[in-house]
């Protein structure tokens, strides 16, 4: 994809704000289930930093339904 493509369809700007958006719908989350320790995200680049000893099964999980 061209820079003028970026620039003219405005997508850092788009990927900012939906990113922002997602990460405030997450850390809901957090509030919800203890488990989820800290969501920290740049535009759509999300993570989520987890108390559980072992995250291979929510990685596995996230995987099968096409999350990551």
């Amino acid at each position: 994809m061209s820079r003028s493509v970026l620039e003219k369809e405005n997508l850092p700007a788009r990927a900012a704000a939906l990113g922002e958006a997602a990460v405030q719908r997450i850390r809901s989350f957090k509030n919800i289930d203890e488990r989820v320790k800290e969501i920290r995200g740049r535009g759509l680049m999300l993570g989520l930093e987890l108390r559980i000893p072992d995250g291979a099964p929510v990685v596995q999980q996230a995987l099968s339904r096409g999350l990551l």
